[in-house]
């Protein structure tokens, strides 16, 4: 499986016989825009064949059978690609299951939704903007606009910060079985080969943490937004000696205690994110040594930067 922003891509095969296989290739990826945009899937049928670590798959097409070779390493499996205009982009997917996938799709059809919702907050937001240029009416429309949005955005926070959790001891539980196998035997390279593929599973949920960031971060910028645009009402209507909207300083307080204490508990998960893809790296790094050299687990990713 990959996730790679806007798609998450899964692959599936059976053995049939002598080294063949067949199976399936499912995209699900974002199309349209906001506020409509949607989860599209398209689904693509192969065979082909694996032998040792060389694999090639053809698949099914309209118009022409399309054939990619690729390589099993340390539970990745690695593609060159043909593009359209005839470059060869690689791609790699780590070794996972239908769970992880299912949980994959669910958190980008969760972050579509929350797109499309605020996209539509801030066409309404727009629309009345048009019908109404007064200080005041501006000041309380913002000040409407953020309390939607800060509803919505708590609701976002939270379901961010169960992703966070979910991911965290998806990494756990990938690391330890890690542990256990660096202890089995390594004839043929086989433990280091286990070894490699756990620690490319840890390196699956390290990149879905990613994708839990960038969520986040889009959600608390919109609730940012709402905060400067009210705050620059306030000072409008300072200015003009008018009184601010009831309630508007205590909106933007309690927003920014919220967006205060979510960074906090998202760091903390980043930290634990880091230190555990960290470990399972230089388990499998170690593991690699010898003639088992060749079954390492590729180059190390920097760390998670922390929410700002």
């Amino acid at each position: 499986m990959a996730v790679n922003g806007s798609n998450v891509d899964f692959i599936q095969w059976e053995p049939t016989s002598g080294g063949s296989v067949h199976g399936t290739a499912t995209v699900k990826s974002v199309s349209g825009t906001v506020p409509r945009e949607r989860l599209s899937t398209k689904t693509h049928r192969f065979t082909g064949t694996i032998h040792g670590r060389s694999v090639t798959l053809t698949f099914s097409g309209s118009r022409a059978d399309a054939k990619i070779h690729g390589t099993l390493k340390a539970g990745a499996l690695t593609f060159q690609v043909p593009q359209a205009k005839g470059a060869i982009q690689p791609g790699t997917l780590a070794q996972s299951d239908t769970s992880n996938y299912n949980a994959a799709v669910a958190e980008l059809n969760r972050r579509i939704q929350h797109a499309n919702s605020f996209a539509e907050r801030a066409q309404g937001q727009a629309r009345k903007r048009q019908r109404h240029v007064s200080p005041e009416m501006s000041a309380r429309i913002d000040l409407a606009t953020l309390h939607q949005d800060a509803s919505l955005a708590s609701s976002n926070f939270g379901s961010a910060l169960s992703s966070f959790a979910s991911d965290i001891q998806r990494a756990g539980s990938d690391l330890a079985t890690e542990k256990l196998a660096a202890a089995g035997s390594n004839r043929y390279c086989s433990a280091t080969d286990t070894v490699a593929g756990k620690s490319q599973a840890v390196h699956g949920d390290y990149k879905s943490v990613k994708g839990d960031v960038k969520a986040l971060t889009a959600d608390l910028g919109t609730v940012r937004r709402d905060i400067a645009t009210l705050s620059g009402d306030m000072r409008t209507l300072s200015d003009k000696r008018r009184p601010a909207p009831s309630g508007a300083p205590a909106a933007i307080a309690t927003a920014r205690a919220n967006i205060g204490s979510t960074i906090t508990r998202a760091n903390g998960y980043i930290d634990q994110m880091n230190v555990d893809y960290a470990q399972a790296y230089s388990f499998a790094y170690g593991k690699a040594k010898g003639s088992c050299s060749g079954h390492g687990p590729g180059r190390q990713a920097s760390p998670i930067p922390h929410v700002r």
